[in-house]
């Protein structure tokens, strides 16, 4: 395609040729831009809950790192010592990188768990198959082991000594040694003693099973004391910034309902009427989306943190 030729000498300008992209395409770039942007703003207003949650995991991950590669008293002080001293060092650097990277990669996730292609939809198809064969394998092989505990169990049962039949003469002597009931109904009743009070009891099994619980090292106790603190920054966060996770969650909607209905419905007029219905239930499953979120999100985001911090 010529644009211009003024002059003799200047070369032929052709344009390069661009592939018209499809309307899901379209859209996926621009709910990136859109999704992208609102994590950053919401970093940038939250820095101070972000900065808090870096500190969280630092401690319990120093702490962690410390007590498995060192084994010393002395040296294991000392470093903890320069653990606390570069503290503030280490939580400029992480939250500059969390800022830097951080909206990226969480646009790309989300996208990536709603742009379901044919091709993925094959490959998920094949991986069930193939589970299901190796299910059953286990199954067949867990019915065989089985079935052989029960011949060998049945065997030595056979094999074992009959046990000893009792004759009427055997079960006669066996009777007389045995002691009178009365004698033994007196006996208790002599030796009785006045039973003790509820509380004594109890207060006797609470020692017997404090003996038997196992006490909590340092790292742990930090831990459960972390996981708490996390937890309740990540829900203070997503209940300050609800606005922005709706808004989040009505792009992801605009573009999984557009794939989803696309790749199933081919016919044009059925199409529309779908993305139309789509539009309407948008509201409704906005708030039921964002109704699990906030119930389901903080103890996993808390999970999946401090296992990245675990050594």
């Amino acid at each position: 395609m010529v644009l211009s030729r003024n002059e003799p000498k200047q070369p032929v300008q052709v344009a390069k040729y661009v592939p018209k992209l499809s309307e899901v395409k379209r859209l996926e770039i621009e709910q990136k831009k859109n999704i992208m942007l609102l994590v950053e703003n919401m970093m940038q207003r939250e820095a101070a809950t972000f900065k808090m949650i870096i500190d969280c995991l630092y401690d319990l991950g120093s702490l962690n790192f410390i007590n498995k590669k060192v084994s010393l008293g002395f040296f294991k002080f000392l470093l903890r010592l320069m653990a606390k001293i570069s503290k503030n060092i280490f939580r400029s650097i992480a939250f500059y990188w969390v800022i830097k990277n951080t909206p990226e990669l969480i646009t790309n996730w989300l996208l990536s768990k709603i742009m379901i292609s044919a091709n993925t939809q094959k490959k998920t198809v094949k991986a069930k198959k193939k589970l299901s064969k190796k299910s059953k394998a286990k199954k067949g092989q867990k019915k065989s082991t089985t079935d052989l505990k029960k011949a060998t169990t049945w065997k030595l049962k056979d094999n074992s000594d009959p046990s000893p039949s009792f004759t009427p003469s055997n079960n006669q002597a066996y009777t007389d040694t045995l002691p009178p009931l009365n004698a033994g109904l007196e006996r208790r009743d002599k030796g009785k003693t006045p039973a003790p009070s509820a509380s004594r009891t109890l207060s006797s099994q609470a020692k017997a099973s404090s003996k038997y619980l196992p006490k909590l090292s340092k790292a742990q106790k930090l831990e459960i004391e972390q996981k708490k603190n996390v937890m309740l920054l990540v829900e203070n966060l997503m209940e300050r910034e609800e606005a922005t996770f709706k808004m989040i969650i009505d792009c992801l909607y605009d573009l999984g309902s557009l794939n989803l209905i696309n790749q199933k419905v081919s016919v044009r007029p059925l199409n529309r009427v779908i993305r139309l219905i789509a539009r309407l239930s948008k509201s409704s499953f906005r708030a039921i989306a964002f109704y699990w979120v906030k119930k389901n999100t903080p103890e996993l985001i808390t999970d999946w943190l401090l296992s990245k911090v675990r050594f």
